[in-house]
């Protein structure tokens, strides 16, 4: 009986110790971050933010959506976390990088419960928001991304900027050199496209760090569906102005680690290449900015990628994908955006399988360089065409005034009724009698303006006394520019309020414009045209072809009376730019009339 008894008390002992521990672990798990920070900041949705990188309603948003799937019954033993607090734990990691030791300790919570928490509250949140904020485009949503491209990069065509990440992992056991990469880290890796808007349209995680960009794109469904033609992609179409070129391919573009292929465009190899070749690796590196801005704002926010993370490649993956897809979710939802995508859960559509490109296997080879180059030459083609003219299509631009202006600056007149006689009246508030005498110069006749752009061209360093006075003596800054070019010594510049180099390769000028201030709404157009014309009259009395023309602002600024008429601007759709004609042999740079320029409108 005595042995029963003790049986007995043993069990009860036990028993009540267990409901014990369980009391006391309640008030201690009350003492954490979740209970004492995080409730208190809500009262503070700046500091939430920051703390969550999601606001309380977004925070609230996403709880809704994967509660279901994170929520976990009490037990005899203990109360079970609740799903905000899951959330909580999971998020805080993702944002911070943190041990999972740390993590613990902030929340009152064990290493093994935050351990479970974590890749199990990543993978709900991938598979609660993947269906809205990441789906598997179809051809009217490629139709959608190519005309972001076409908006925001100017190139039309482009479906997806695609680029490769590696996220930085401790070295898993027995794994050998699969996961170490060229910077001589372990690493797994992020294969994704991302659209004109920097969102995520498909990502491929998982891959090994020591595999190329271009082995893990072929290895993954995406990469194997690009190369069967499955991607639903829409039909060859046409190029905005350039119908003689035929419908071309739709296309992804990529840097140099990927392949060619034809729907995979990826810049010419080498630095010394001629003009048409830069401006297509130009044009291509400044629509491949989307992913690189993509990979920017992920790293920002998610200071996990930050960190080495020292979980399994399995519970990486979830975490990696997790981020990408709560980065989709904030961008729509930041917005006021219901849905990204809202066709695609509307009734009556044909639903989408989930992993819709995991089905494929791997396909035949990637040969078709051909084809693929033939593509890129046609879109080289397209950007770089000849004798295409910087004259802004949005608005109108006054071109007689271009013209005779810098022509008045080539002859280096300071006489502001040369150009009013013309018809050309831009300088005569800066001549006015008025103007002269507010600034101090009551000596000077009307319609003289000093030492005005053109005279520092033309007279450099020269004492200024008035409009009429000879100053053909003095450092003309102009002339010696052009005989520098020709004698092939590049590059040379012209300094003033605009400083321009000019430079020369392959037989081709380039100009360099720096513009100390210029407001975007006037200003900056009849610039941009201006020295673009300065650049073509140079390049042929030189005997060159045009290369490139950049131009750099330090203050580039917005009046606010031009706010609205720039708002319509932006409405309108912008045409191909016009060619400009010269159309007689000129030899001297001060032979040059205003008739000998013809602007031709591509329809």
């Amino acid at each position: 009986m005595m042995n029963k008894l003790r049986e007995l008390g043993v069990q009860e002992i036990t028993l009540r110790g267990l409901l014990n521990m369980s009391e006391r672990a309640q008030p201690l798990r009350q003492l954490g971050e979740f209970h004492r920070l995080v409730q208190e900041l809500r009262l503070d949705g700046h500091r939430f933010q920051r703390y969550f990188r999601l606001d309380c309603e977004q925070f609230d948003q996403l709880l809704a959506t994967v509660e279901p799937l994170i929520a976990r019954a009490d037990t005899t033993y203990r109360q079970a976390i609740p799903p905000a607090g899951r959330l909580a734990i999971c998020l805080r990691f993702l944002a911070t990088g943190d041990s999972y030791r740390s993590i613990a300790s902030s929340y009152r919570t064990g290493i093994s419960t935050v351990a479970s928490i974590v890749p199990s509250v990543a993978r709900a949140i991938w598979s609660s928001l993947v269906a809205d904020y990441m789906p598997v485009p179809r051809e009217e949503d490629w139709c959608v991304i190519a005309e972001g491209f076409r908006q925001c990069w100017n190139f039309p065509n482009c479906v997806g900027s695609i680029d490769g990440k590696h996220m930085v992992i401790q070295a898993p056991p027995n794994s050998g050199s699969a996961y170490h990469n060229y910077k001589g880290t372990f690493s797994i890796v992020l294969l994704a496209v991302v659209d004109a808007r920097c969102l995520f349209r498909v990502v491929d995680v998982g891959a090994y760090g020591r595999q190329s960009d271009g082995g893990t794109l072929a290895n993954s469904a995406f990469g194997k569906a690009l190369v069967a033609g499955t991607l639903n992609l829409p039909g060859d179409h046409l190029l905005p102005g350039a119908e003689h070129l035929g419908a071309q391919p739709h296309v992804f573009v990529a840097d140099e680690a990927f392949p060619l292929q034809r729907h995979l465009m990826r810049p010419f190899p080498g630095s010394n290449l001629p003009h048409t070749k830069r401006v297509f690796n130009y044009r291509l590196s400044r629509a491949r900015m989307a992913v690189e801005c993509t990979f920017g704002i992920l790293a920002a926010q998610w200071r996990l990628y930050r960190r080495v993370v020292c979980l399994t490649p399995r519970n990486v993956e979830a975490c990696v994908k997790a981020t990408c897809v709560l980065h989709n979710f904030l961008r729509w939802t930041t917005r006021d955006q219901a849905s990204p995508l809202p066709d695609h859960v509307r009734e009556g559509r044909e639903a989408q399988p989930p992993g819709g490109m995991l089905h494929l296997h791997r396909v035949g080879s990637n040969n078709a360089t051909r084809e693929a180059m033939r593509v890129r030459e046609t879109y080289t083609s397209y950007f770089s065409s000849e004798d295409q003219f910087p004259l802004l299509t949005t608005k109108r631009v006054f071109w007689k005034a271009i013209v005779e202006e810098l022509l008045w600056f080539v002859k280096g007149s300071t006489n502001a009724k040369e150009l009013s006689e013309k018809g050309v009246k831009i300088w005569n508030a800066n001549g006015s009698r008025d103007f002269l005498d507010k600034g101090g110069f009551t000596t000077r006749e009307e319609g003289d303006l000093g030492p005005v752009y053109g005279f520092q061209w033309r007279h450099f360093g020269a004492e200024y006394k008035d409009m009429h006075t000879d100053y053909t003596v003095q450092v003309d800054q102009l002339k010696k520019v052009i005989d520098t070019i020709k004698g092939a010594l590049p590059p040379c510049q012209a300094p003033c309020e605009f400083e321009f180099e000019f430079d020369v390769r392959n037989g081709e000028l380039s100009c360099l414009l720096y513009q100390r201030s210029g407001d975007m709404g006037l200003g900056v157009p009849f610039n941009i045209a201006s020295y673009a014309l300065l650049t073509y009259m140079i390049a042929h009395i030189t005997g060159l072809k045009t290369g490139d023309f950049v131009h750099t602002l330090g203050d580039a600024h917005v009046y606010i009376n031009h706010i609205e008429p720039l708002k319509v601007q932006l409405q309108r759709e912008p045409r191909p730019f016009p060619k400009l004609k010269i159309l007689r042999t000129v030899e001297c740079i001060n032979d040059f009339r205003a008739e000998d320029f013809e602007i031709c409108i591509t329809l």
